[in-house]
């Protein structure tokens, strides 16, 4: 089992609520926040989810800014992203450094084929 820190930055200031795989883990409005992770298994997808008007500028898993990654978020509609209104989801895997490798490597070609093809849900 791991643990991870994310840190998010947000654009603007407004009222938000983290949950990680369901399970609320903050309520706030400051425009950066950074929390720990619950206990995550390995190698099973994660799914990061904000909730309110938000617009992401930063992501950083584990020590590792995902750079061009936050544009890569699922919003409401079957869009990806890193703004929306309503609800904003990542999705990742644990160890983050091996996640990220792979995703950059391999051009996301697992998540992309599922955002071509999403139709409103994620197998998990």
């Amino acid at each position: 089992m791991i643990r991870v820190p994310i840190q998010i930055d947000f654009k603007h200031k407004s009222n938000y609520k983290i949950t990680l795989n369901q399970e609320t883990v903050v309520e706030h409005s400051q425009t950066s926040i950074g929390f720990d992770t619950h206990w995550l298994e390995p190698k099973r997808l994660q799914a990061l989810t904000i909730h309110g008007n938000v617009e992401v500028s930063k992501l950083v898993l584990d020590g590792i800014d995902t750079e061009y990654f936050i544009h890569h978020g699922f919003v409401n509609g079957g869009y990806r992203g890193n703004q929306t209104t309503e609800n904003l989801t990542y999705y990742f895997k644990v160890p983050i450094w091996r996640w990220y490798i792979e995703w950059i490597q391999h051009d996301n070609s697992y998540f992309r084929k599922l955002s071509k093809a999403h139709q409103g849900f994620l197998p998990l």
